[in-house]
């Protein structure tokens, strides 16, 4: 008999996509940061060893500057993401939003019409 607990079981629920959403939204977030931050580091600090400036300090200032620039980058998408998925299903939005919180019953929701 399989038990769900087994680490094998787990892992390969993981690898099937049972992963949670806060989970897949962070390990989003992680990858693509990491890969602005590292790329624009990378490109800033080569251009300072060409111009003489040396390496280190570009790098720095590059890989911060990619990182912050990722950042805005993934929350405007994200926020495009969260409003399409509001125009799409709207009745699971209002649902979502009255569960999960002290929001009030009392609470009115306007829907746009499609045309």
């Amino acid at each position: 008999m399989i038990r769900v607990e087994d680490a094998g079981i787990k892992l390969l629920g993981a690898s099937l996509g049972i992963v949670p959403c806060r989970a897949r939204f962070v390990g989003r977030f992680v990858a693509f940061s990491t890969f602005v931050s590292t790329t624009s580091g990378l490109f800033f600090g080569q251009a300072g060893a060409l111009l003489g400036a040396g390496p280190l300090v570009p790098y720095l200032v590059g890989a911060w500057a990619g990182y912050s620039l990722a950042g805005v980058i993934f929350w405007r998408g994200e926020v495009k993401r969260a409003l399409k998925f509001v125009q799409a299903y709207p009745r699971l939005m209002e649902h979502a939003l009255l569960s999960s919180g002290d929001h009030g019953e009392s609470q009115t929701f306007k829907y746009a019409t499609r045309t």
